[in-house]
């Protein structure tokens, strides 16, 4: 018996090994997997499965093994992990391999492992706990600052923590002075109560640097925080590197802060308050629900799923950038059911497109929520024209403004009383004193109201002897200041300040400025080289403490590696730093900053690929450039962030470029030509999605000149993109070579995929027979291979030839089949998919009922898909209310369609929906209106050279100079109409065209007669 298991365990390994081997075989095809592969991978896993039954069989039947069996199964109910650890390990000595108990080896392991954490994480929090209790014992708050606030981050969610922490008197822990700006305040605070009342509102505080637009907006949180108790607070900053920062940055950091992930979860110098933190804690829960159900696609995306809890699964079926969207704002809707939120966004200057396009997206819907939406930026940086291009923020701003109304405060002297501000602040942080008018009146004049000119010129005349405590303690400023002593500019007295460090601390700002505006000790610790210890007493005792340049940021686990952030006090700081340096000394930072953070996130590169792109950019690492930039355009592509992937796929072109003429910058390891064919395609890719066709026509057509890449694959997004300009017979001979290829490898996906592109063209160009041989082909290999989603997909598009031919019964026949198939496979899309084209035959056959009730169907699917509302479905449920002559219900449809396919930039849908418009403003009789609309609609099938939509409008303006009797512009009119159509093959289309052709020039010529 006991030889009997040895060789069946044997025959398994062997097994499973030669499994893993056809399973990395088939993980490098993709798509392309032949059928001879699938069979053997399904041959052996049914033959590995059997196996493992009879071995199981065989050990169960074993006297000695079910006892031991039998046992462990009570020990894990007693939920005796270690025991349960020790006795599989016996069990796996007798009879190695032994699967299941593998399997329950791991989970005692782990459930122990989660065991043994636990039990650490209630030891340091009772050293937390202790430590806290001390520090305020102790009354020494302030200089145990960075102690304190590491060990509320530590545990965010601890409830003695925050028990314990909701004891803390607030005023120790806070020592923020807040002077003046009572009018800005008071203006601010009056969006609240319609906020409460869940009329939620966006409102724009814009200022130079340094004007106190963020110390504005966190005093108003404060203030707010202590009057109302429910209201809570979230906030996310953008980085000055534009398009090559993380995609939806600030949107990131705010979402973690409501689920308590971010490092920023409690920062008195900033938004995030204590009580607010204590507040963010009581809710957290409902967040992290709120994500999970409302919001999948924003897992691993936006949040870490670690962040989430055990079990919880990634959803990748996220349709599209809207649907991220839709999400986003889904969870920010269910997170207000509880509680008013204020989300402030910082810095939006520096906003890049997907966080632009976010940010637009959430305001749109912001109106119906409990929601203040409090954007900083600088106004001035706006205004500056790159490239003769306006800054992307400015184009959604007066729509701000018309939709929302007055939402602009401005802090600059104009708006405020100099004299009366400065007095303000002195009052509230030089207390008592006995400064004199002229003393405040001077330093007004020269700050003029720049809040952070006012703090740093008051310290420079401190740190001179210019202002001092007398002996009564009264600050005093004995001798009259003059004012063209004083510098003119806040950088002098940054420079100043600056020049008085030593030089250990001069070197370490220096390291940091580059790094960016946030910096890690560790990364300073490696540059410098000097001890970590000593670096983080440099960071937190001199820079932080004493000279106030620098704020601490927390703790973050990278891997297995705590790194400890900080930030520069003001991003004034960071740049006048960085700006004083050479251009070869910024290169050789940079080198030295990329390689650490390299090495010391290593374990998760990708999340830092974009800051490492711009160090090794900066310092002309141009392999590495590559390398990363190439890992950060994947990232941003799966998040949806287009934009930014292409900026990234740019910076791959550049440096592939810059390779070539100087092969001494590479290490000799890469293929340049495949780099550049892949930045390429992957370019074109998104280009593709973006409807730029020629742009991704031009792209494929580069990368198939380096000829390293598979032919097929680009031949077939060129032919994609054909197809969606209406080029039906170009697209068709690029898809005839595919499908050669295709078959050439046996590639039989393949081969079903472009058949399908091969029917969808022929049924565009009017051959109906030729499309459904196509289909058939497709259908027939979809059932072969037993492939029931492309069997749905090839239903599909056979309905839609049937439709096309009128042939109302074998059109629902198969739109019926992918109904039921995509029900089976609960393929949502399929699902929607199906019953929009099943509600457009019942429009056809004049069951206006049953087309309306699965079309309607059809957009509560979309709403579960969390998509935007489908132009194409409302545009049909539009006309078929139109049919029943309910004219209000068809409009509101049909410009539900139109809003959806503008917000989306679906061009070639409001092409059409405006056809649909126009022709239902000729049946009301506003012919004026419903030109417009054809015209509107003539220019958007035009943008994209949609030839085939253009040729419906065309003839339905002819239609429209056919009723007003302008017999020569109709003739002339149908004629356009008569040469795109034939262009494009539509011989429907053609048909009404040379009727009403012949009818008119028939009359034509019987008036000349």
């Amino acid at each position: 018996m006991k030889n009997q298991i040895v060789a069946l365990q044997n025959q398994i390994k062997l097994i499973r090994d030669n499994l893993n081997t056809l399973e990395l075989r088939q993980a490098k095809y993709g798509l392309d997997i032949p059928i001879s592969l699938i069979n053997e991978v399904k041959e052996l896993r049914t033959e590995s499965q059997k196996k493992e039954q009879e071995l199981h069989h065989l050990l169960q039947i074993q006297p000695e093994i079910h006892e031991l069996y039998s046992k462990l199964d009570i020990i894990l109910e007693e939920e005796d992990y270690e025991k349960a650890v020790n006795l599989c390990d016996q069990i796996a000595k007798l009879y190695p391999g032994y699967r299941d108990v593998l399997e329950k080896r791991m989970l005692a392991q782990s459930k122990l492992d989660e065991k043994k954490q636990q039990e650490k994480d209630e030891q340091e929090i009772t050293i937390a706990v202790e430590s806290i209790a001390n520090l305020i014992k102790d009354d020494a708050i302030l200089e145990s600052r960075i102690e304190l606030i590491s060990l509320l981050r530590s545990h965010p969610y601890n409830e003695m923590l925050v028990a314990l922490a909701q004891k803390v008197d607030l005023n120790l822990l806070s020592q923020q002075h807040f002077a003046g700006r009572d009018n800005l305040l008071t203006k601010i605070k009056s969006y609240i109560p319609a906020c409460l009342r869940g009329q939620g509102s966006v409102l724009l505080v814009t200022g130079e640097p340094g004007a106190g637009k963020t110390y504005l907006v966190s005093e108003f949180v404060r203030q707010v925080q202590a009057e109302y108790s429910n209201i809570i607070a979230t906030f996310g900053a953008c980085s000055p590197y534009g398009d090559a920062s993380e995609a939806y940055e600030p949107f990131r950091e705010a979402l973690n802060f409501l689920v308590g992930t971010t490092r920023l979860a409690w920062d008195e110098d900033y938004m995030s308050s204590l009580e607010n933190f204590i507040r963010v804690f009581r809710c957290s829960h409902l967040t992290r629900e709120a994500i999970i159900e409302q919001g999948p696609g924003l897992i691993d995306t936006f949040i870490s799923s670690n962040d989430l809890g055990q079990g919880v699964e990634v959803d990748q079926s996220t349709t599209g950038q809207t649907g991220l969207f839709h999400q986003f704002t889904s969870v920010i809707e269910q997170v207000t059911k509880d509680t008013p939120l204020i989300f402030v966004l910082d810095d939006f200057q520096w906003a890049n497109l997907s966080s632009i396009h976010l940010f637009s997206y959430l305001a749109r819907n912001a109106r119906t929520l409990p929601l203040l939406l409090i954007v900083i930026y600088r106004n001035t940086d706006l205004a500056i024209v790159q490239s003769d291009k306006q800054h992307p923020f400015l184009h959604i701003l007066s729509e701000l403004k018309r939709r929302y109304g007055d939402i602009e405060i401005s802090i600059s002297s104009s708006t405020t009383d100099t004299d009366s501000f400065v007095k303000d602040y002195i009052d509230a942080i030089y207390t008592p004193h006995k400064f004199h008018s002229q003393f405040v009146h001077t330093i007004a004049k020269r700050t003029r109201d720049n809040a952070l000119f006012i703090s740093e010129l008051l310290q420079y005349l401190n740190d001179n002897g210019s202002i001092y405590p007398d002996e009564t303690g009264n600050w005093v400023c004995p001798k009259l200041i003059d004012i063209d002593s004083l510098p003119a500019r806040i950088e002098a007295v940054i420079e100043e300040r600056i020049s008085r460090l030593e030089d250990n601390l001069s070197d370490i700002l220096i390291s940091a400025s580059v790094e960016g505006e946030e910096f890690t000790a560790q990364v300073l610790s490696s540059i410098q080289k000097v001890e970590e210890r000593q670096i983080l007493k440099h960071l937190t005792q001199s820079l932080s403490r004493r000279y106030r340049l620098i704020e601490e940021q927390g703790a973050r686990i990278f891997g297995k590696r705590r790194l400890y952030f900080f930030r520069f006090r003001h991003i004034l700081f960071q740049q006048y730093i960085y700006n004083s340096l050479t251009d070869v000394e910024k290169e050789i930072i940079h080198q030295d900053v990329g390689l650490c953070l390299e090495e010391l996130c290593s374990s998760n590169l990708e999340e830092v690929s974009h800051l490492l792109v711009r160090h090794f950019r900066e310092a002309h690492m141009l392999d590495k450039v590559v390398k990363y930039s190439a890992m950060a355009a994947q990232r941003m592509a799966k998040s949806f962030a287009y934009h930014e992937a292409i900026s990234f796929y740019n910076q791959i072109l550049e440096a592939t470029s810059r390779l070539e003429l100087d092969p001494y910058d590479t290490n000799g390891e890469m293929e340049l030509d495949e780099v550049k064919a892949k930045a390429l395609q992957g370019r074109g890719d998104i280009l593709l999605q973006l409807e730029k066709l020629k742009e991704a026509i031009h792209d494929y057509e580069q990368a198939l000149t380096l000829d390293v890449l598979p032919r097929v694959e680009l031949l077939k997004q060129i032919g994609r993109a054909k197809e969606f300009m209406g080029f039906w017979n170009e697209a068709f001979g690029y898809y005839q070579e595919c499908i050669e290829s295709y078959r050439t490898s046996k590639n039989e996906l393949g081969v079903i995929e472009i058949n399908i592109r091969l029917g969808a063209i022929s049924k565009q160009m009017g051959d109906w027979d030729k499309a459904l041989g196509f289909l058939f082909q497709a259908l027939e290999q979809a059932r072969k291979m037993e492939n029931e989603y492309w069997e749905a997909r090839t239903a599909c598009n056979i309905g839609m030839v049937y439709y096309r031919k009128q042939n109302w019964d074998s059109s629902l026949s198969y739109y019926k089949k992918d109904l039921d198939i995509s029900r089976k496979l609960n393929d949502l899309v399929g699902i929607e998919r199906s019953l929009a084209n099943t509600g457009e035959v019942y429009l056809e056959i004049g069951n206006i009922n049953k087309a309306i009730e699965s079309m309607l169907e059809a957009i509560e699917i979309n709403k579960k898909l969390g998509g935007e509302p489908s132009p194409v479905t409302h545009r049909n449920v539009g006309v078929s209310c139109l049919r029943l002559n309910d004219i209000e219900q068809a409009e509101r449809h049909l410009q539900i369609s139109l809003d959806a396919a503008l917000k989306q930039d679906w061009m070639q849908e409001a092409s059409w929906t405006l056809y649909e418009i126009g022709k239902l403003q000729i049946e009301k009789g506003n012919i004026q209106t419903a030109k417009d609309s054809l015209v509107k609609s003539i220019e958007y099938a035009e943008k994209i050279n949609d030839r085939w939509r253009l040729s419906y409008s065309i003839f339905a303006l002819a239609q429209i100079a056919k009723k007003e009797e302008k017999t020569q512009e109709a003739i002339s009119t149908l004629e356009k109409a008569h040469t795109l159509a034939s262009e494009v093959g539509d011989s429907n289309l053609l048909g009404q065209i040379t009727e009403s052709l012949n009818s008119l020039q028939s009359k034509s010529q019987e008036r000349n007669e």
